[in-house]
This record gives structure tokens, C-alpha cells and sequence, in this order.
């Protein structure tokens, strides 16, 4: 069940080289245009005379030759394109030159101040761009975070469907009914109250696997589970015990409800037609199952093994009787019965 993912301290996935390359023209693009926009500031100054053409011309010649070395550049070097601070720094920088070498060519005054703050536009555009960039990482960074919680909590879930359901019949694995179990001995002896179980064990069933193959077994045991699973109470916890057993966990019951309760099952599933498939139509069958139920109380303060031992002796009465029977193993100072 092993998934590619992303851990929470490493960086999100990187862009690919045609992302790349189109982030970087759309900046090298808004970075030009804002450079137009200056150009413009400088027109305006040469309209009013305020400087000599040569310094104009200088300074939106330089802006193109810029942008368009850059532009080229990222589209050559697919190293430096996935180096997104790297360029866009670079350009920032280069940025600067035109205005200082307008600054140097003009005579102290005015003049030069626009230049001069012309200067620091692309220093103020380099902090907000690293302010954008570490929001933007840090929002990707986030997604990871947040996609690696969904991968390991689905992995969990799947994780736990497997060790708490039984892969052939969909009800309760072994492993759950230890769990319920040890939960409900503990909930009831501090409530000083009661539950019971039911031990039930397929008459013949080797039988059916030998006589009618493996397919044949597992279709029994998936109808009995698919069977009593769906007619139980919400409270009840039914499971798969053993190869041919099941057990079913009945809390707020005493002895005399749990007995009602299997003599109930036991004709329900004496009822059950399985049809099993051969290897042709004509070899096809139809099964008539019965079930031996063993049934007992918890008695307080006693572990839980020594309520399955009690459980599995009451089976083996129930066996040794005839199958399709029901045996109890009664505890001392039982409980008044409460509703099955």
C-alpha cells in the first residue's frame, strides 16, 4: 500500500520546465511593461526639456536590450529557468543600471532625482516579488501538508477496515472481538451490569469442503454471516471466531435473552439455501446448513478468557448433543434478565 507522497518538511513538488519557462516570461513581461511606464516618466521629462534626447534614448534602448536578454536567456538555459529567484533577482538588478547611468550622464539637480527614484522601483518590486514568492511556497508547502494528512489518514482507514473486518465475510475480525470484548468486561464491572455471548460453529462443514470444494465453504460462511449480521441490534457485535465459528457479543443481556436470542439464529440459519457453483450448471448445488451454539454470561470481576473457556465448553455440549442444538454453561447470582 505504499503511495508517493510528499513529507511535511520537504518542499512541494516543483513546477514543471514549461511552467517554468511561462512564469518567468509573464514577470520578465509586467517587469517590461513597468519599465515602459518609467520610460514614459522620462519622455515626459525630455518633452519639457528638462534632459538631452541621448539620455532618452539611452535609457529605453538599455530597458529592451534587458528584457529581451533575459527573455532569451530563460528560454535557452532550462537550468536557470527552474531557478525562479536566481533570474528574477537578476533582472531586478540590471534594472537598477539604466537609471544610474542616466544619473551619471545628467548634472545635479531635479533630474536626477527622478533617476534617482526611478532607482529604487525595481528594488521595491524585488521586496514585494520575495514577499509574493515566500507566501506563495509557503501555500504550497500547506497543500503538501494537507494532501499528506489525507494520504496517511486514508491509509489508517484502510489499515484499521483490515484489522477490525474479516476479508472473506465483511463482519468483525478476531482481533475486534478480543477488543469489544475487553472493553465491555471492563464497562460492566464498573456498571455492575451484565452481557453474553454466543458461540456458533457450522455442523459439517469440513464436509462441505471436501465434498464440494473451498468456494463451496466460503459461500456458506459468507451467507450465515451476511445472514445474521444484517438482523441483529445496533449494539450487538458479531464476528468471525475461528475457520467455522462465529461469536456474537450481546451487551445489556442476561442468560435467559441471549438463549431466546440463539434459538432465534439457530432457526434463522436452519432456514439458509447456499447454492454453490460446480464445474458445470448440472454440478451445481444447493447446501442446507445448521448451526451448534454454545451461550454465556459474564460473570463479574472473571476475565475474559474464562468466559470464551465457559463458551467453548457450552459449544462442545451443544456438539456433542446432536448438532443443530443449543447448550448454556449458567453462572451463580445471574443477573435479572434484561431485554434481548
Amino acid at each position: 500500500m505504499e503511495q508517493a507522497i510528499t513529507c511535511a518538511g520537504e518542499d512541494a513538488p516543483a513546477p514543471t520546465l514549461n511552467q517554468a519557462l511561462a512564469g518567468h516570461q509573464q514577470r520578465i513581461g509586467l517587469s517590461f511593461v513597468a519599465y515602459l511606464a518609467s520610460s514614459a516618466v522620462v519622455a515626459l521629462a525630455w518633452l519639457q526639456q528638462w534632459l538631452p534626447w541621448y539620455v532618452l534614448a539611452m535609457y529605453v534602448a538599455t530597458g529592451v536590450l534587458i528584457h529581451s536578454a533575459f527573455m532569451l536567456l530563460a528560454m535557452l538555459d532550462a537550468r536557470l529557468t527552474r531557478r525562479d529567484a536566481v533570474l528574477t533577482t537578476s533582472l531586478l538588478v540590471a534594472c537598477i543600471a539604466p537609471p544610474l547611468i542616466a544619473t551619471s550622464l545628467l548634472e545635479e539637480g531635479q533630474v536626477q532625482g527622478i533617476f534617482l527614484l526611478l532607482a529604487t522601483a525595481p528594488l521595491l518590486a524585488g521586496h514585494w516579488y520575495a514577499q509574493h514568492l515566500q507566501q506563495e511556497r509557503l501555500r504550497r508547502h500547506h497543500e503538501a501538508l494537507q494532501q499528506t494528512v489525507a494520504t496517511l489518514q486514508a491509509e489508517l482507514d484502510d489499515a484499521r477496515c483490515l484489522v477490525n473486518r474479516d476479508a472473506l465475510t465483511g463482519v468483525f475480525s478476531r482481533p475486534h472481538l478480543f477488543e469489544t470484548l475487553s472493553r465491555e468486561a471492563a464497562r460492566q464491572t464498573r456498571a455492575k451490569g451484565v452481557f453474553s455471548i454466543a458461540l456458533l460453529d457450522i455442523d459439517h462443514f469440513r464436509q462441505v469442503n471436501q465434498q464440494h470444494g473451498y468456494e463451496a465453504g466460503d459461500a456458506v460462511l459468507r451467507a450465515i454471516a451476511s445472514d445474521i449480521n444484517g438482523k441483529l441490534r445496533a449494539a450487538d457485535v458479531f464476528g468471525r471466531y475461528g475457520e467455522e465459528t462465529f461469536l456474537l457479543i450481546m451487551p445489556n443481556t442476561a442468560l435467559e435473552g441471549a438463549l431466546i436470542k440463539a434459538g432465534r439464529m439457530r432457526e434463522q440459519i436452519a432456514q439458509l439455501t447456499v447454492k454453490t457453483k460446480g464445474e458445470s450448471k448440472e454440478n451445481d448445488a444447493l447446501l442446507k446448513v445448521s448451526v451448534s451454539i454454545g451461550v454465556t454470561t459474564f460473570c463479574q470481576s472473571e476475565s475474559v478468557d474464562i468466559t470464551l473457556a465457559r463458551v467453548e465448553s457450552a459449544l462442545q455440549t451443544a456438539r456433542a448433543a446432536g448438532l443443530n442444538q443449543i447448550a448454556s454453561q449458567p453462572q451463580v447470582d445471574e443477573p435479572a434478565l434484561q431485554d434481548a
